[in-house]
């Protein structure tokens, strides 16, 4: 989406392929839940084509069940692609094509997604998600403190808990 400036609007269709572990993984085409939506590459991909990333706020109903969000997902296909990918290495990888409005196809593989152990995420985005993911309850301060000490391994789980509801 960054690469080639598309908004949502620009997009007619995606196709996306996987690995067959992908596909039986991804099972909710249509999620009518919170959780059902954490199972659904359509929801992901909705979310990034609509706000750029897919955080865990854009696990919420409200970003995927608005009328824009519900059409582009009608759009996305998932399949399985079992001889795009070496089954020993890229076991959670994708093939992604999408057709654009003026008739132009995109294509993107990705053998390996981020955060398996071939492609680790940066300390800085394990640190966001980890804040992003316990900020609500827990806030900013204690989130990023809890984040690092676990990034860095200092520090037991008593001790982290302890630190993170504040007793």
């Amino acid at each position: 989406m960054r690469a080639h400036a598309l908004a949502a609007t620009d997009i007619v269709s995606i196709d996306c392929g996987a690995p067959r572990l992908v596909v039986e993984s991804l099972v909710f085409d249509k999620p009518q839940s919170v959780s059902q939506a954490q199972f659904s590459r359509q929801a992901a991909l909705t979310c990034i084509a609509l706000f750029g990333d897919l955080s865990v706020h854009h696990l919420e109903a409200e970003a995927w069940c608005a009328p824009e969000a519900q059409n582009l997902m009608a759009r996305i296909t998932l399949r399985p692609e079992p001889d795009a990918f070496d089954p020993d290495a890229a076991l959670e990888g994708a093939t992604l094509r999408i057709m654009l409005r003026d008739g132009t196809c995109l294509a993107r593989y990705n053998p390996v997604a981020t955060g398996m152990p071939a492609r680790p995420m940066e300390e800085r985005d394990l640190l966001a998600k980890f804040a992003a993911c316990t900020l609500p309850a827990f806030g900013d301060v204690r989130s990023r403190e809890v984040g690092a000490r676990v990034l860095r391994g200092n520090g037991n789980s008593a001790d982290l808990l302890r630190l993170l509801v504040g007793s």
